[in-house]
């Protein structure tokens, strides 16, 4: 068995301690990929579906390089939780609509208010 990263040691942490709902890997990719062009900035990689509970995926950002882990809550909206490489929770937010799933990483992520798109 691979050694699990802090990173993921903390994910798997989190959807213990969590009543999660499950997760579909796909439709969450295609909600965070409405803008392409903010999608692509995040240079997200190594897509995770952990349990069925969560994505879970690298970044590197401008803001954040690390994780992030998009969890559906029984409300039917989505925890997002920022997390370092070192496996320290940066962020965390909750009731997240999915209209606004990809604005909220992204605002912590990659946004640079000059930018136009």
């Amino acid at each position: 068995m691979p050694k699990l990263t802090s990173a993921l040691r903390t994910a798997f942490n989190i959807l213990e301690q969590n009543n999660y709902l499950d997760i579909n890997l796909k439709e969450t990719i295609s909600a965070l990929a409405v803008n392409r062009s903010v999608y692509w900035s995040w240079g997200a990689t190594n897509y995770k579906n952990l349990g069925g509970k969560a994505v879970y995926f690298k970044v590197n950002g401008r803001h954040h390089k690390g994780y992030v882990m998009v969890c559906l809550d029984p409300s039917d909206t989505f925890d997002v939780y920022i997390i370092s490489t070192q496996g320290n929770i940066k962020e965390h937010y909750v009731n997240v609509y999915v209209d606004e799933l990809a604005t909220t990483i992204d605002r912590r992520i990659e946004h640079i208010p000059a930018y136009q798109y």
